[in-house]
């Protein structure tokens, strides 16, 4: 009533067509109050175009139709598997409700604030404010459920662990750098200061364009971080394909899978795609952040 009452007189708002009506969203609260208030008059179709969401071509991927939402908007009843053609894997489709979508996109999920990543890019660990909402996604992609378990790195709080993939065409942005997924995935930035210019030396950084360029796990930097523990990487938001892996029972040979069918008999794995990638790598970076007040 708050929004629509500025606009016209509330007894008469039936009458009103709001086709082409355009709303200035001031920011995101006022984007949650719009939504609310559409909810309250039971207006559907402008309840799920004021849900955040961007729609776009990817020209690297086919031009295939994307659609890219918050992990927290994400509902299982919109969402199925676009399994490929003679393969044991698919990716996770979205088709918003209310005629928004009139066929299904590729679904990417926006996660804030709320991923740790583990084993040099392998697996993540979600807690806090997106862990129902990855739950809820987990569960659609796998058809079975999740269950949060305690984490003894987080002091006991709720998560869950999901495997990822971090491709070489993931955008990677680490204490306001650009970083090479072959760095995060050998910690080769790490190794020393970045002022640090000792030629023959074992720890010496790596530059970013030899390590884009060199993939010889062989070096002695890779050597040396191979014997130590995987390090922790904060993510403070990141953008995610779904991708779901299919698996046959042993005793049954391949088979063709495609359209929306998921591969018959054994169990579905869901692996977060990464398409973007922002955060810290190290307390002193998270500390810059932080604003005074």
């Amino acid at each position: 009533m708050k929004i629509f009452s500025d606009v016209f007189d509330p007894l008469d708002w039936i009458n009103v067509d709001l086709q082409g009506y355009e709303i200035d969203i001031r920011d995101e609260n006022h984007r949650r109050n719009l939504i609310k208030d559409s909810k309250f008059y039971n207006l559907r179709h402008l309840t799920e175009m004021l849900v955040p969401a961007k729609t776009y071509f990817n020209p690297w991927r086919g031009n295939l139709s994307e659609t890219m939402i918050n992990i927290n908007d994400f509902r299982a009843t919109y969402s199925s598997i676009g399994w490929v053609p003679n393969q044991m894997y698919g990716w996770m489709e979205y088709k918003r409700p209310h005629d928004i979508d009139k066929t299904p996109r590729d679904l990417i999920v926006q996660i804030d604030d709320d991923g740790i990543i583990l084993g040099r890019g392998r697996i993540m660990l979600i807690h806090r404010q997106a862990l129902n909402a990855l739950i809820t996604l987990k569960e659609a992609a796998e058809g079975r459920r999740t269950e949060a378990h305690p984490s003894v790195m987080i002091s006991g709080q709720k998560e869950v662990a999901v495997k990822i993939e971090i491709p070489d065409e993931c955008y990677c942005l680490f204490d306001g750098v650009e970083r090479s997924v072959y760095d995060i995935e050998h910690d080769i930035f790490d190794l020393a200061p970045p002022d640090t210019d000792t030629e023959g030396s074992s720890s010496k950084k790596r530059k970013l364009s030899e390590a884009t360029e060199e993939r010889v796990t062989e070096s002695p930097e890779i050597v040396q971080r191979s014997k130590l523990p995987a390090r922790v990487w904060m993510i403070k938001r990141s953008v995610w394909r779904v991708k779901t892996k299919g698996q046959l029972p042993p005793a049954q040979p391949p088979m063709e899978v495609q359209g929306t069918n998921p591969p018959t008999g054994g169990k579905r794995n869901m692996i977060l795609v990464a398409v973007k990638l922002e955060g810290w790598s190290r307390e002193k970076e998270f500390s810059k952040e932080i604003g005074w007040l």
